[in-house]
């Protein structure tokens, strides 16, 4: 089974709005999100500047400038979900991605280190900080008792990326935050259709039997290396 493509509902510059519907995969991370208040990744980054001129860094026009940069490169980061009558669906509004919103960032105070981890851990205990308008938010945690160290914590929700990809997302946004040049990237247009449903990318409908039984025979292998790490030996 594979998932409808992307559909443009507007083609005036600036405010188009793409949307298709979840795949299977994408509705079970997006449901889990919200009936359970799980399923969402929470990234922890520490950091510490080395010169004085690094402050600037953490400026709020800086992280800004940078997290509207991400948004551009990875437009997902900027969908929300709507329930639909015909079932869920992905939303993309170019006018979300271009700028910022309100819940996009945001700036707080921590005392101590440990002030920031009950920070984390209250995100993934407490009450879900993530909507289904907003799957992605971005915090800056400035250090009241260190003010060369900082903290940055992202959390995405599972049904637009994963661990790998939420790794991906940070270490753009620190390049970003720690440059001024401006990266290029690929048109609204033609990302959006980039992101494709799991089961898009895994089917293998369209490959001949002999690559079929191979990707198989490849799966199965690399599967049995990766459990033989969570073998647990009885004594």
């Amino acid at each position: 089974m594979t998932s409808e493509p992307w559909t443009s509902l507007d083609s005036t510059p600036g405010r188009r709005i793409f949307f298709r519907p979840l795949g299977i995969a994408e509705t079970t991370f997006y449901w889990s999100g919200v009936l359970n208040n799980t399923a969402d990744i929470v990234m922890h980054m520490h950091l510490r500047t080395t010169e004085a001129s690094d402050q600037d860094i953490l400026s709020k026009s800086n992280v800004m400038r940078a997290w509207a940069s991400v948004k551009r490169r990875f437009p997902l980061i900027a969908a929300g979900v709507d329930e639909h009558e015909s079932g869920l669906r992905f939303i993309i509004r170019e006018e979300t991605v271009m700028n910022i919103r309100p819940d996009d960032v945001t700036f707080t105070e921590v005392n101590s280190f440990h002030h920031a981890e009950c920070f984390v851990y209250d995100i993934m205990d407490g009450p879900r900080r993530l909507s289904s308008q907003l799957l992605t938010r971005a915090y800056i945690l400035r250090r009241t008792d260190r003010s060369d160290h900082f903290h940055i914590v992202v959390v995405l929700a599972h049904c637009i990326t994963d661990a790998a990809g939420t790794s991906t997302v940070l270490r753009t946004f620190l390049d970003t935050l720690s440059s001024q040049i401006e990266p290029p990237y690929i048109p609204l247009g033609e990302r959006v259709h980039m992101y494709r449903a799991l089961e898009n990318n895994l089917s293998s409908r369209d490959l001949p039997l002999v690559k079929q039984r191979w990707r198989r025979a490849l799966g199965y292998a690399i599967d049995l290396v990766w459990m033989s790490r969570f073998k647990v030996f009885s004594v």
